[in-house]
């Protein structure tokens, strides 16, 4: 096998024409996948208690994130990531959504096998996703959801949750597999805020995925009380893969990362995935004052822009009409590679289920902003001017 980071030309690619999406079904054994996580002892499961070891008094700062959960995390994205690089640059069709976006067969069975897995080994956590909304945890869901599953997930060169002859062309879920994912909720109202709450984007990117450009990522986060303390970018076809636990330098690949300084907003590079993002008015105009102020603006990475960002090879990120799903894995990533990630009024980036926006205190549109330096993400706020 490759090194994990070899160049995406020095790799075949993980399904040809003949097993494309379009007239079957291609393998899901994974030639360009991160190296599943190594562990001496079979994969935990995890309960309330063993999440976070003692739980500390609510003012003693955020929870422990264990060991334990970080492989999950790891595994998750794995077998994601096996689904997503089996249809990858198959001609594989998209189908529209409600609101115009796109979503493939390989979005819908990689959340199916990221929601097997947390059944499975975190059943006490609740779990959001792009594709099948909110599931409470399994504990104490209705009978029918949440309930065990035999996907396997780990490492092995087979699982990924599609079952024992892999992913199907259909783009709807069976049976068994839409018990897995939960029932669809849009407004994601669970009451409470759940203690412990995963947030999963199978493919953040799909417009970059079916056009067969390896700048989209699988995303899961893991939220303690509205707050992420746990999040994962991973992208499969580079081999890429991106950790932020809170507490905790973030890695890239097992190896800790920096973002770069840049006191300067005038010497950053800054990315937005599309200039159609904004909407016209006051967000079309908020971004116009940043990308004028910039050495360089850029489109186009999805997710590996903030990626990019933790490595030091970008300064700035500025984007809007984000969802949930879309967010809440970049904020340990960015702030563990010592960057700055908020909303455009300078607020942290939490989340409530059932509220709107990015911000605390709920709200908004959907914008954030990240920078690696605090300097340049002070000067991108001030020309925002957002209120």
């Amino acid at each position: 096998m490759f090194p994990r980071g070899a160049p995406l030309s020095s790799r075949a690619q993980t399904s040809s024409s003949s097993s494309s999406a379009r007239s079957g079904t291609p393998s899901l054994r994974r030639s360009v996948g991160p190296t599943p996580v190594a562990r001496a002892r079979p994969p935990t499961r995890i309960g309330a208690a063993a999440a976070m070891g003692t739980s500390p008094a609510p003012s003693a700062g955020p929870p422990v994130v264990t060991d334990d959960l970080v492989a999950l995390a790891h595994d998750v994205v794995e077998a994601a990531g096996r689904i997503t690089a089996a249809y990858f640059r198959t001609g594989v069709l998209a189908d529209a959504k409600s609101d115009d976006s796109p979503v493939t067969v390989a979005d819908r069975l990689a959340e199916q096998a990221m929601r097997a897995l947390l059944t499975e080994r975190a059943p006490t956590h609740a779990v959001f996703g792009e594709e099948y909304g909110m599931s409470a945890a399994a504990s104490a869901a209705p009978a029918g959801q949440g309930g065990g599953s035999n996907s396997g997930g780990g490492g092995g060169d087979g699982g990924g949750g599609g079952g024992d002859g892999g992913p199907s062309s259909s783009s709807s879920a069976s049976p068994a597999a839409a018990a897995a994912a939960g029932t669809r909720s849009d407004e994601g109202k669970l009451g409470d805020v759940p203690e412990w709450l995963w947030v999963l984007d199978p493919i953040d990117g799909t417009k970059s995925f079916v056009t067969g450009k390896p700048v989209f990522g699988t995303l899961a986060a893991l939220l303690h009380r509205g707050v992420p303390v746990l999040g994962v970018i991973d992208q499969p076809i580079t081999r890429e893969r991106w950790v932020g636990v809170a507490g905790r330098p973030t890695t890239l690949n097992g190896r800790p990362v920096r973002a770069r300084p840049c006191p300067d907003i005038g010497d950053a590079y800054a990315y937005a995935t599309t200039p159609h993002m904004f909407a016209p008015g006051p967000t079309e105009e908020a971004w116009a004052r940043v990308r004028d102020a910039v050495r360089i603006p850029l489109y186009g990475c999805d997710c590996y822009a903030y990626g990019l960002l933790a490595a030091g090879h970008v300064d700035l990120v500025v984007e809007a009409d984000l969802k949930p799903y879309d967010y809440l894995a970049l904020v340990p990533v960015v702030e563990g590679a010592g960057g700055t990630i908020t909303d455009w009024r300078g607020e942290k980036l939490r989340w409530r289920p059932g509220a709107e926006g990015t911000g605390a205190a709920g709200g908004g549109g959907g914008e954030v902003l990240a920078a690696g330096d605090a300097r340049t993400h002070a000067e991108a706020l001030r020309l925002l001017g957002w209120k």
